[in-house]
């Protein structure tokens, strides 16, 4: 992504634009585990764990660029 990003930079400023903002697109996503087993007194209880997690990355970026003024 970094690559990908300087060179639209570069292109856009040999274009004439100048780059005024960049800004991230974030996406995220999730796994978890769970497991539940019989157990207790006489094996008439249930009981178990479970865990989860969540991570976000950037999925893709906005550059907003504005047409530089020549004379």
């Amino acid at each position: 992504m970094a690559e990908d990003l300087q060179k639209a930079v570069e292109t856009l400023n040999h274009d004439g634009y100048e780059v005024v903002a960049i800004t991230p697109i974030t996406s995220g996503d999730y796994d978890y585990k769970a497991l539940l087993e019989a157990g207790g007194r006489g094996e008439n209880g249930y009981g178990g764990y479970g865990y989860g997690y969540g991570y976000s990355y950037t999925q893709g970026l906005i550059v907003t660029a504005k047409r530089v003024r020549t004379s």
